[in-house]
Formats: C-alpha cells, sequence, structure tokens
C-alpha cells in the first residue's frame, strides 16, 4: 500500500523508495505468523523509556500498541538499545537477548526468525518516517533517519545472523 502511494508523493526519494521496496519484497514471505503473539509495545526506544540507575522504570508513549507476534517486539527493541553509530553491536545484542530470556526464552521458532525481525522492525521505522509524512512535507531530519534505517537494514542484513542455542 505505501509503496503504491510513492508515485503520487510531492517529495520522491528515488534512492529510499528503491531500498524500501527492495527490502519490503526481501523480507515479506520471511516473515512467520506462526510465532507467538501477545501484547506488544512496538516502538521500544530510549525516547519511549524511563531508566534511573541504569534501571528501566517504565516504558511510556503507547500509541503503537496492539497485539502482533512477540518478536516483532525484540527485533524492535534490538533496534531502538542494541545499535551504536548504526551499527549492530554484538555485546550488546548478547547482553539484551541475556535479560529478555531470562523472563521470557525464545522458542526454537523464535531463534530462527530473530535476524529477520531485527531487519523487519528497521523497516517497519522507515515505514513510519515515510508515512508520517515524508512523502508530503519536506523534513530533513526524517529523510536522514529513514536513510540510516535503511543503511541500518542492508548492514545487518550482510551479517546473515543465526542465532541458535
Amino acid at each position: 500500500e505505501l509503496i503504491n502511494q510513492f508515485a503520487n508523493s510531492k517529495y520522491s526519494y528515488p534512492k529510499i523508495f528503491s531500498d524500501y521496496t527492495e527490502a519490503i519484497y526481501y523480507l515479506k514471505d520471511k516473515i512467520s505468523s506462526d510465532l507467538p503473539k501477545g501484547f506488544i509495545h512496538a516502538d521500544v526506544f530510549m525516547d519511549n523509556t524511563i531508566f534511573r540507575d541504569n534501571k528501566l522504570l517504565a516504558i511510556i508513549d503507547f500509541e503503537n500498541f496492539c497485539v502482533d507476534t512477540l518478536l516483532f517486539d525484540v527485533g524492535m527493541s534490538i533496534n531502538g538499545f542494541c545499535f551504536v553509530n548504526n551499527k549492530l553491536d554484538l555485546s550488546y545484542l548478547e547482553s539484551f537477548l541475556k535479560a529478555y530470556e531470562s523472563v521470557r526464552p525464545l522458542s526454537e521458532d523464535e531463534q530462527k526468525y530473530l535476524p529477520v525481525y531485527i531487519l523487519w522492525a528497521a523497516i517497519a521505522m522507515t515505514s513510519w518516517h515515510l508515512r508520517y509524512d515524508m512523502l508530503h512535507t519536506k523534513n530533513d531530519k526524517q529523510t536522514i533517519r529513514a536513510r540510516e534505517l535503511l543503511n541500518r537494514y542492508k548492514e545487518t542484513e550482510k551479517l546473515n545472523l543465526q542465532f541458535k542455542k
């Protein structure tokens, strides 16, 4: 649906549009509908968290709250907390997964699909920027962020990550 809006957008970003389209078509058949579902925040980033003394006190801003694949929230949180200078920091990733799995272990299928959901979350964030409202309003900050997320997708996809116990 969003890709169909590119042709009629007020502003055109040919490289962003082509990279986004490529990513959507690459990932769309790799997402699993058979993974555990539940309530998710869908936007866990620093801006939506409150920390004190390096302890998470609260997650705020439930604007995107919904029922969806739990692994989407894991992928989104990894995008929010485990990238440094737009590169996946594997030590942060390991720490995050260890803490997460101390509460809710990932199933074997979730471990298998985790790399895809890390990528999918980056593309979901790109979708948000395009939809709200890069297509009709010039915003250099959003354009930079969309490009950053697409670069994150491309670089992370090259790592060919695999998470298996």
